[in-house]
């Protein structure tokens, strides 16, 4: 009865846990394995589910290359719906 709801209260609290800080060092670990590239919290930003990477160019581009598999590998390790674009 009132425990049906508590899945949907928690699923509201993993995604502001997972906000910003959290979102970000997850974002950095998952492009250095995948890219070898190494970010720095200030080149990202988080806006609702897209991610903005600020980098240069080449490095841009590598990130792109593999966009779908970085998006992939977030989706399964933070959630379906807290990611959905990264830019």
């Amino acid at each position: 009865m009132e425990y049906l709801h508590i899945g949907g209260l928690l699923e509201r609290f993993k995604k502001s846990l997972f906000r910003h800080d959290g979102l970000k060092k997850s974002v950095i670990d998952v492009v250095l394995s995948q890219t070898g590239i190494l970010l720095e919290e200030k080149s990202i930003t988080i806006k609702g589910t897209q991610i903005r990477i600020d980098q240069k160019p080449q490095y841009k581009n590598e990130i792109f290359i593999k966009k779908e598999k970085i998006l992939e590998i977030l989706k399964n390790k933070i959630g379906e719906h807290i990611v959905s674009d990264i830019r």
